[in-house]
């Protein structure tokens, strides 16, 4: 294990205030050669490599979204950015961001298709690299709406190293693909290659999901056909605690060296 540790996070006008020439959106970067114990001062990355490029399809805002990244075999350093012309759901995009040089310097594809989803697109998470070598990314879903059972849970795959997104069986669409029995409850999720066959029995993909009920209840699902089909495997909040209130929101997971999970 190298200790290297990469961290993005959102600055000047973000989001909301992204369109604006004053506050465009930016973005910064620090960096632990440690574990974790230390850190570089922020500094910013991708204005020219990221945001320029989002302006040549008329996307003026965006943000690198919340929680855990992943390494790509190759070394890459791997994520995904939501964007949008205008702020609001209905036209928010996703699009892949990546690093070649440990997080100095971060891309997007020159020639970015942006995929768009089948519902409300909200923010999307890079699972991984899966053994055919395509890419899966897990994207929350906007519909879904407090006191109503959630909307599925939605994904990408590419077959172009992360330019063109769609469905496993149409990944070059431009339109994300929907896993029908994960009721997603509005929120930043994540999942995660666990085992790989060859190093393992077999390739299983962890997702921890908030739902089904907007922000109550929390589920592990397994995937072990790549994530075309997720299981239910264990309950770890039951709907029906704590009624009245919400008992789950964003989460993020990650598997440690000897294969536990966290």
């Amino acid at each position: 294990m190298s200790g290297k540790l990469v961290a993005l996070a959102v600055s000047g006008g973000g989001f909301a205030n992204g369109h604006n020439a004053a506050t465009p959106s930016r973005m910064v970067m620090s960096k632990s050669l440690d574990n974790g114990e230390n850190w570089t001062q922020w500094k910013e990355v991708g204005q020219d490599t990221v945001f320029n490029v989002m302006k040549t399809e008329n996307i003026n805002r965006g943000f690198a979204t919340s929680g855990r990244g992943t390494t790509l075999k190759s070394g890459r350093l791997a994520t995904a950015m939501v964007g949008s012309t205008t702020g609001n759901l209905l036209n928010w995009v996703a699009y892949y961001l990546y690093s070649d040089d440990e997080g100095e310097t971060w891309r997007l594809h020159p020639n970015m298709q942006t995929a768009q989803g089948t519902e409300l697109l909200s923010e999307p998470k890079i699972v991984g690299e899966l053994d055919d070598g395509k890419l899966l990314m897990s994207v929350r879903n906007g519909a879904s709406k407090a006191g109503q059972l959630g909307h599925p849970r939605m994904y990408g795959v590419s077959a172009d190293g992360g330019a063109t997104w769609g469905t496993f069986d149409a990944p070059s669409s431009k339109k994300l693909g929907t896993w029908n029995n994960m009721l997603c409850g509005n929120v930043d999720s994540e999942a995660i290659i666990w085992t790989r066959a060859g190093e393992h029995d077999k390739t299983r993909i962890l997702h921890l999901l908030t739902g089904p009920y907007f922000r109550r209840g929390m589920s592990f699902w397994v995937s072990v056909n790549g994530g075309r089909n997720f299981d239910k495997k264990l309950e770890i909040l039951d709907t029906s605690s704590y009624p009245g209130k919400y008992t789950a929101g964003y989460n993020s997971i990650d598997v440690l060296g000897d294969g536990t999970v966290i």
